[in-house]
């Protein structure tokens, strides 16, 4: 590893609602890719790359072209529209994730619906990220990442209330804007 890249590992937990058929009901939303996408709040815009059209839609690994619009990014390093590759590939317990970013940063996440080990007969949601980048660009990449995790955390627990047994969505995965 170069001298100035570092690696940085989060870890989130959100306990889920007891209601539907768990984990079955909790995993399909996981695999709806558009909701994962659009769970980051600087989202500007995303499609679906023409490899994976090629290939065809059985594919449990699907790779998307997404632009962030980050403000918060000082102009001296970036502009505030970055192009990334994100590829998310469907397990039977979730999801894993890895983006690829401008200027090097590489993101691995996996998320995963699990029983909770110190209460019996609930499942949780843990969100595991692994990230590489410069040094100086580590602040900001981590902080995004630590800022969104709850967003996704909580936005499965509203769609479990509402929809507990998981019919409004499926493993779809194929939706793109």
């Amino acid at each position: 590893m170069p001298v100035f890249t570092t690696t940085s590992k989060l870890s989130h937990r959100f306990p889920l609602p007891p209601t539907g058929s768990f984990p079955s009901a909790a995993v399909a939303i996981l695999h709806d890719h558009d909701w994962a996408i659009r769970l980051d709040p600087e989202l500007d815009t995303y499609t679906l790359a023409t490899n994976n059209i090629e290939k065809g839609e059985m594919l449990r690994t699907k790779t998307y072209n997404v632009v962030d619009h980050m403000g918060g990014i000082p102009k001296s390093i970036h502009d505030a529209k970055v192009n990334m590759e994100i590829q998310i590939t469907d397990v039977d317990e979730g999801v894993d994730f890895l983006i690829h970013a401008p200027m090097g940063v590489v993101q691995r996440a996996q998320w995963r619906v699990t029983d909770d080990a110190e209460k019996p007969g609930e499942w949780q949601l843990v969100a595991e990220t692994e990230i590489t980048c410069s040094r100086l660009l580590m602040g900001i990449i981590k902080g995004k990442a630590d800022a969104d995790a709850p967003l996704m955390g909580q936005s499965l627990i509203e769609i479990m209330k509402k929809d507990p047994e998981g019919r409004e969505r499926g493993d779809s995965s194929s939706s793109a804007s």
